[in-house]
């Protein structure tokens, strides 16, 4: 019994339609008839499988883990995205002041200091809204990512509760 495992053990490892680049990891002992004469020989097998399991994961998945971890931890790309929304908002600030004017100027309006002021007021503050909004759902949404990484989740963030992050309403 223990040569016709050996000889399978064999077909399959030699085989180059059943093997793929895991059986490389596979030790070239392994198998329950690679241990006649002992009573441990399953004991024997099974080790050496999870070492094999073993060395699989470190060779092929761990790095993949670590580099995935590594996104999920940096900041670099919720600074960048946070950048681009000061930019932004301050760029929309800026036309709507300036469609503001254009449209007071077609009519031939002009402000008193007084209302010049009270506008401005309001689009400073809806603009400070705005990219407040902005930076926290940009936060809510790169600390979603880090949970799923860690997590392992596989659903999307607010999926399960509704939320998408930032304020409620």
């Amino acid at each position: 019994m223990g040569d016709q495992l050996m000889a399978g053990n064999d077909m399959i490892l030699n085989n180059p339609q059943l093997t793929g680049q895991w059986t490389s990891q596979i030790p070239q002992n392994y198998g329950v008839g690679n241990y006649t004469g002992d009573d441990r020989e399953a004991e024997y097998t099974y080790r050496d499988l999870q070492k094999a399991q073993y060395a699989d994961y470190k060779n092929r998945f761990e790095p993949y883990l670590q580099q995935t971890i590594n996104d999920a931890t940096k900041t670099d790309l919720l600074d960048q995205q946070l950048s681009r929304i000061t930019a932004l908002s301050g760029n929309s600030k800026s036309l709507s002041m300036q469609a503001a004017d254009m449209a007071r100027s077609r009519y031939g309006m002009n402000q008193t200091a007084q209302q010049q002021q009270s506008f401005n007021t309001t689009v400073n503050l809806g603009s400070a809204l705005t990219m407040a909004n902005a930076s926290n759902n940009a936060r809510q949404a790169a600390y979603d990512n880090y949970q799923s990484v860690m997590t392992g989740s596989t659903s999307r963030p607010g999926e399960l509760t509704g939320s998408t992050g930032g304020a409620s309403s």
